[in-house]
């Protein structure tokens, strides 16, 4: 149980600030000409950290522990979990909302895939890092 919480908190961690990042980098030009029409005047902030919470537990379980502690394979199943995820999102909005465009939809999906390998690597790779006798004996 303590190398998922390790892992689950580093991912959170990754997640967050790599997210925060992109949307930082890609809301002016990308979301906001689209959206802003549609969006909310006070994003729900409940619902927002309920996703931030929530998703990297998906990641750790998903992904990382299943991974075997390499990072490629955390990679390569954090990626898919995302792209999964994030299209049942994205795929949703284009399906139903007028300003969720094409070039919306498939940027944030392939963010959602690239997002997610990314963050269960890199904490795959500092796990291995800041413990590796425990990434060694982890659950496999």
């Amino acid at each position: 149980m303590r190398i998922f919480i390790k892992a689950y908190s580093i991912a959170l961690l990754i997640f967050i600030t790599l997210e925060m990042a992109w949307l930082s980098l890609a809301a002016p030009s990308l979301y906001s000409p689209a959206l802003d029409p549609i969006m909310a005047a006070q994003p729900n902030a409940i619902a927002g950290l309920a996703f931030f919470i929530i998703y990297p537990l998906g990641i750790a379980y998903f992904a990382i522990l299943p991974s075997h502690w390499q990072w490629q394979r955390a990679f390569t199943k954090g990626a898919l979990l995302g792209f999964l995820c994030y299209a049942t999102y994205d795929l949703t909005n284009f399906a139903t909302l007028k300003g969720w465009t094409l070039t919306i939809m498939t940027a944030d999906l392939l963010w959602g895939a690239i997002l997610t390998g990314l963050s269960a690597a890199i904490t795959v790779a500092l796990c291995n890092k800041l413990s590796p006798k425990v990434a060694i004996a982890g659950p496999h």
